[in-house]
């Protein structure tokens, strides 16, 4: 198996953006300067196998300042995109798998967001 060089040219292919980490894999090899960048980054280093891709959530239903009866206030697509990423978070982070409580704490969460701006 031929194996992967990771430098500072090629590293943004290889960083999951959306878990903020890049994992080195047995077929995986990372170079000093590639290293380094991913420190001044902010992005996790992990050596080990890659999880699967965080699939997007379910269409929000009620959840982000669309109705269930599908009116959609100004702003509705950056809401959808914000719950979409905190119910992904609440999954993978937080292990949360029941969609009743998904759903609760994304409302808690936005509500959250919406009264502190």
């Amino acid at each position: 198996m031929a194996k992967e060089l990771i430098t500072v040219a090629n590293l943004d292919a290889y960083v999951r953006k959306d878990l903020g980490k890049l994992f080195i894999t047995p077929n995986r090899l990372i170079t000093a300067g590639a290293k380094d960048e991913l420190r001044s980054r902010g992005v996790q280093l992990v050596y080990g196998d890659e999880p699967a891709p965080v699939q997007p959530a379910a269409p929000c239903q009620g959840v982000c300042g669309v109705s269930r009866a599908g009116s959609a206030p100004a702003g509705v697509d950056t809401l959808k995109r914000l719950a979409v990423i905190v119910v992904a978070i609440l999954r993978e982070q937080y292990g949360i798998r029941d969609e009743k409580e998904l759903e609760s704490l994304a409302v808690k969460i936005l509500k959250t967001v919406r009264n502190s701006l």
